[in-house]
């Protein structure tokens, strides 16, 4: 599969403790009161243009960790449970274990 502008691809993770960040499990599984999950990235896309068409490529690269609210604005979910998400649906990338 090739991405395509500003997406990436997603496989869902479990997360208790990422560095020196707690995550609750429950946090990481409530959808309805805005919690996080904890996301690896398995490809993303060339990024965006900006209005002079300059290439802005993507912060983060296949292989990081990236914490997401638990709500997405319109993910797609796979067949295999990965998801296609934006890039502005990405808070933070966290530091590498």
């Amino acid at each position: 599969m090739k991405l395509l502008s500003h997406h990436l691809h997603v496989q869902s993770i479990p997360a208790k403790q990422i560095g020196s960040i707690i995550l609750p499990k429950d946090l990481n599984e409530d959808v309805n009161h805005g919690g996080v999950k904890v996301f690896r990235v398995l490809a993303v896309g060339p990024g965006r243009r900006n209005r002079k068409g300059v290439l802005l490529p993507l912060e983060c690269t296949p292989g990081d960790r990236v914490m997401c609210h638990s709500y997405f604005t319109g993910p797609m979910k796979l067949d295999d449970g990965s998801y296609i998400i934006t890039d502005s649906e990405v808070i933070a990338v966290l530091p590498k274990p």
